[in-house]
């Protein structure tokens, strides 16, 4: 499954460092953020996806008609 296909996936730990910020990201998360979350934070964290997921479908929308193209033969 490609990337950004599927969910976004952000690991809240209560110890956040290099070591456990490797092994999330190592095994598929794509953020990691320290307990307490503060509300701040969350919403920056989902504004922040929403926005990579919308630039990524309107890249897609923008390419769909090389792909709908019928080669000439």
């Amino acid at each position: 499954m490609a990337k950004k296909d599927r969910h976004f996936i952000c690991a809240v730990s209560s110890e956040v460092n290099l070591k456990v910020e490797r092994l999330c990201f190592d095994n598929g998360m794509d953020d990691v953020v320290a307990k307490p979350l503060p509300l701040n934070i969350l919403l920056t964290l989902l504004n922040d996806h929403n926005r990579r997921k919308l630039h990524n479908n309107s890249n897609k929308d923008d390419m769909s008609h090389i792909n709908s193209q019928q080669p000439n033969v």
